[in-house]
């Protein structure tokens, strides 16, 4: 069996097709990325959880330090 014949003008197309594709990844792929916090943003963040995570630890040490009186 031989492969199907495009003509130039379907190959055109589909070339177009493939590029308007690629174009509407990139666009969706910079907006994903421009929704993303900045690196100060995420060192805020980062700060964050970092004091809720040691409030947690405060209070388990505590209520383990109760559980043991």
């Amino acid at each position: 069996m031989s492969s199907p014949k495009f003509s130039s003008d379907e190959t055109s197309q589909t070339s177009k097709m493939q590029r308007d594709l690629t174009a509407e990844k990139k666009a969706a792929l910079r907006a994903r990325v421009d929704a993303l916090p900045s690196p100060e943003e995420m060192k805020q963040i980062h700060q964050e959880l970092l004091d809720g995570y040691r409030k947690i630890i405060k209070i388990c040490e505590s209520l383990l330090g109760e559980k043991h009186s």
